[in-house]
């Protein structure tokens, strides 16, 4: 079985699925890394403690046992390894060699037709799925203010014609354009004196606005 040295292993170790629950490492079909390329070796651990190795069809019987604090004991042919259940995601299961930095890899056969076919793309997926930060988020775009409403009053005027109301934006007075009423109604055309007793005071009604002071 190859291992590597992996720096990426121990960084990652926060992320990775526990070993509490054994169904999450049985069942499934585990893909040895380094030969990918060439002859396909795939780990299978039974969750009655047998461990099949298939590689290029031929299945051979093998033993594997959890000793509890995330060691994984495997038996092989007249060998025993001791690894350390070191990470696993519903990608890749890395078994590490106890006491050293170097890792055994496996890929989850249904990602086996995937990018993760080899050790360089192995550490490429988890440098980016696990350590690279993740994009800034998109500011959300400012409302847009809401328009100011105009605050209007109206202006009283005893006028020759009667008393008009004038609706202006003014804090003071009132201004050409402002809307004239009459009675309720809109102010109809004309001259209307307002400076009594002075009566050459006047202002210029047309279409029921102030049109000349």
């Amino acid at each position: 079985m190859k291992t590597y040295i992996n720096n990426i292993i121990p960084r990652i170790k926060e992320f990775s699925e526990r070993l509490d629950d054994v169904t999450i490492l049985t069942e499934k079909h585990w893909v040895l890394v380094d030969e990918i390329m060439d002859s396909k070796t795939t780990y299978i651990f039974r969750s009655n403690n047998e461990l099949l190795i298939s590689k290029n069809g031929r299945v051979d019987k093998a033993k594997w046992e959890l000793l509890g604090n995330k060691s994984l004991l495997i038996d092989v042919y007249d060998t025993s390894y001791l690894f350390k259940h070191e990470f696993q995601d519903s990608n890749i299961l890395a078994l590490g060699l106890v006491s050293i930095n170097e890792y055994a890899h496996f890929v989850n056969e249904n990602e086996y037709d995937g990018e993760l076919n080899s050790i360089e793309n192995i550490y490429d997926f988890l440098t980016k799925k696990y350590l690279e930060p993740l994009p800034e988020p998109e500011p959300e775009p400012l409302p847009e203010p809401e328009p100011e409403i105009p605050k209007f009053k109206y202006v009283l005027l005893k006028t020759n014609k009667g008393e008009i109301r004038i609706k202006t934006q003014l804090d003071v007075g009132y201004t050409i354009g402002d809307s004239v009423s009459i009675d309720g109604k809109i102010a109809p055309d004309g001259k209307y004196s307002n400076g009594w007793p002075f009566w050459w005071e006047y202002i210029i009604i047309k279409d029921g606005k102030v049109f000349r002071l």
